[in-house]
């Protein structure tokens, strides 16, 4: 699985299986680029 496949996920599972307010807190940290793949450059 790849890093954007990984983040589908965790999206789909925010409020079921895992808390919703640290799934947004996660996606901005994916999206300012704080967090992202091993291999991207």
């Amino acid at each position: 699985m790849n890093f954007e496949e990984a983040v589908s996920v965790i999206q789909e599972v925010s409020g079921t299986q895992l808390a919703s307010d640290v799934v947004d807190a996660f996606l901005r940290l994916v999206k300012s680029g704080e967090i992202h793949a091993s291999d991207d450059t």
